[in-house]
């Protein structure tokens, strides 16, 4: 999922990105990568940079990097994505042990993760169990109806005839 507002320059490398990433805090943050000043301290790069490029979930691997901004902020900073049955997959930094939950903002509490993996572990599916009931009380519905004669006619079929 990519988000619509971003304005993308270009897409680079994942070996022209990570080289470039400032791991420690003496190290220089601010380089030009094609004519534009990027924050290579940016905590997701240091993710990437130490996690790897590759889903803790479902293991999608980041293919490129590209150089995005919002169209009100002048400078560009760059996100990472991986291809998903042919569409673009953000990837993002997520906390092993979340912030709220007592974990700590530092690197090793950090994972990388695809988009679609975030968002089933944020809003995860409802209970399995009921979902099973569910089914089942349909399936026990149908059943009724079928033996009482009431029977869904699919669309583009022909209603059967009662003699």
């Amino acid at each position: 999922m990519r988000d619509p507002n971003l304005v993308r320059k270009e897409m680079l490398e994942i070996a022209e990105v990570l080289p470039f990433v400032a791991t420690s805090s003496d190290a220089e943050a601010l380089y030009t990568i094609k004519g534009d000043i990027i924050n290579m301290a940016a905590p997701k790069l240091q993710n990437f940079a130490l996690n790897g490029v590759k889903c803790h979930r479902c293991k999608l691997e980041g293919e490129y990097f590209a150089k995005e901004k919002y169209p009100t902020i002048p400078f560009y900073h760059l996100n990472l994505y991986g291809m998903r049955n042919g569409r673009e997959t953000q990837m993002l930094r997520d906390f092993i042990v979340a912030i709220e939950k007592g974990g700590t903002d530092s690197l090793e509490n950090q994972q990388t993760i695809c988009f679609n993996c975030h968002k089933k572990q944020v809003n995860p599916p409802a209970d399995l169990e009921a979902q099973r009931r569910k089914r089942a009380k349909k399936r026990s519905e149908n059943k009724a109806k079928k033996a009482a004669g009431e029977v869904k006619v699919k669309v583009g079929e022909k209603k059967p005839r009662r003699i």
